[in-house]
């Protein structure tokens, strides 16, 4: 049943088979990576609004600064600033937009070729970290997912996404990307989720689904 284990794998896919997700997260135990986890999928980390927004606000400064400056040197500003910033602030903006728009896709591009190359660099030096964090309930991501935080900092799966039940988990992650290779549930955790699925099982319903159902209507976090 979904949400009856204690241990997760990013690198194998939860619908993968047991012992394959088991001899993953023993080798992460150990500090260690699998063969299967060093040539993984390894999917990029969504960055397409932060380029976009990098990119605006970048030639956004540079253009209207840029015309400020001229003005100034110019004597334009001096004689008649209102009419000056009328048109160049709305140029710029415009302008910033055009090129914000036309150049997101090539840096994404760049992004996701250097990003999967360092990942897979990090696989193949075959180095895992391990901490102990939470798995929670968001509301700010979309419409709501569960994502792995650390000392308030989240962990990203190298690929797919987080389906466990909130709680304390123990996570395997890459040291320098922080990209999350597997997680399994602490001691006090595992002790709380064998009673939630004998109830489960008992009920008949989906832990993980329920739980995210529940969350998403009470508006908090988990």
């Amino acid at each position: 049943m979904r949400g009856s284990e204690t241990f997760y794998t990013a690198t194998s896919g939860n619908q993968s088979r047991y012992e394959d997700r088991l001899d993953d997260i023993l080798a992460n135990r150990r500090g260690e990576l699998t063969q299967r986890q060093k040539h993984c999928r390894i999917e990029p980390i969504n960055r397409d609004n932060l380029i976009f927004w990098g990119l605006f606000l970048s030639s956004f400064f540079i253009l209207a600064g840029r015309a400020i400056i001229g003005s100034y040197a110019s004597g334009t500003v001096a004689n008649n600033t209102n009419e000056s910033l009328l048109f160049t602030l709305p140029f710029s903006f415009f302008a910033s937009v055009l090129i914000a728009a036309s150049l997101r896709r090539p840096f994404l591009f760049f992004y996701t070729k250097i990003s999967v190359s360092l990942i897979r660099r990090e696989l193949a030096e075959g180095n895992v970290s391990e901490t102990v964090g939470t798995i929670i309930f968001d509301r700010k991501y979309r419409k709501g997912e569960f994502i792995a935080k650390v000392l308030g900092r989240r962990l990203y799966p190298i690929r797919g996404t987080i389906s466990s039940l909130p709680g304390e988990y123990r996570f395997y992650y890459l040291p320098r990307s922080r990209r999350l290779l597997s997680w399994e549930m602490t001691n006090s955790q595992a002790e709380e989720h064998s009673l939630l699925t004998a109830l489960a099982l008992t009920v008949g319903f989906d832990l993980v689904q329920k739980q995210r159902t529940f969350c998403a209507i009470q508006f908090f976090n988990c």
